[in-house]
């Protein structure tokens, strides 16, 4: 892949994820995630899930941009998840009866786990000769972003 492609991935990347970023901000601002009813909150799986898929199947599709991804620094990426320490946020809102338990304590403690961890991860693990630790990590990291949002989706139903 050449420098050029490169570079117009990153920025369309980047474009992309600030475009996301603005729209779940404003989403949140306008209460489209507001889940008050004993419903399911789709909006919320929405926003998380979209983003997700819309990468796995620009990665499937187009060789150049799964280059890209490919070629991106996994020990930067890992420390990108240094940012989820900010999951202790979940467990004081619950603290104040803001937040369900059902959905904050485990989307809290699972994201203070990957936020404290990433920064040991990201100069230990983020190389060839440790990764099979580097992906469990990931893994583990995958499975609390599954959790807090189907457990943010579902709290109202599974606790009213």
């Amino acid at each position: 892949m050449n420098n050029r492609a490169n570079k117009t991935y990153g920025r369309l990347t980047t474009g992309l994820i600030g475009a996301w970023f603005l729209f779940a901000l404003s989403a949140s601002a306008l209460g489209w995630f507001k889940n008050d009813a004993n419903r399911v909150g789709l909006a919320v799986a929405f926003a998380a899930v979209a983003p997700i898929l819309l990468f796995a199947l620009w990665f499937a599709a187009a060789n150049e941009f799964r280059q890209f991804a490919l070629s991106l620094n996994p020990q930067m990426l890992t420390l990108a998840q240094s940012w989820r320490i900010l999951g202790f946020t979940f467990v004081l809102l619950e603290a104040r009866g803001v937040l369900p338990a059902i959905f904050a304590l485990p989307a809290g403690y699972g994201d203070m786990a990957i936020g404290a961890t990433a920064t040991a991860v990201a100069w230990k693990l983020a190389n060839p000769a440790r990764r099979n630790g580097f992906i469990l990590w990931q893994l583990l990291g995958m499975a609390d972003l599954v959790t807090a949002v189907s457990l943010g989706t579902t709290a109202r139903l599974l606790s009213p």
